[in-house]
């Protein structure tokens, strides 16, 4: 198999855990669905994956939020938010994740004006 396959094929592996996380979560499994998405984080930190690390981080802080645990989401956001390229101002006011976040007075704090 090719690297480009597998890496595709992994992608969407990644992205099927993460949205039936969600699902989940919409349903009401919170503290199942938090030990998930903290046990991933351990599996794949940034400290150990540059790459993939922010992406699950991000994830995580998109459990949270879900799970309205906003302090931990925000301690997840105020980190990527140190880290060029990852949280952007279009994903923070568009996507819908973040709406239980928006009153937060941090929400603003995280990407400068």
């Amino acid at each position: 198999m090719s690297s480009s396959t597998e890496k595709s094929r992994r992608t969407r592996l990644i992205f099927s855990y993460w949205s039936s996380l969600l699902y989940d979560l919409a349903l009401g499994q919170k503290e199942q669905r938090i030990e998930e998405a903290q046990r991933a984080l351990e599996l794949r930190p940034i400290s150990g994956d540059a790459y993939e690390g922010p992406f699950v981080a991000k994830n995580v802080a998109i459990v949270y939020a879900m799970a309205d645990q906003s302090d931990l989401a925000f301690e997840q956001l105020e980190m990527l938010a140190r880290m060029p390229g990852i949280l952007n101002y279009a994903d923070l006011y568009a996507d819908p994740y973040w709406d239980r976040l928006r009153e937060d007075p941090r929400f603003d704090k995280l990407l400068p004006n």
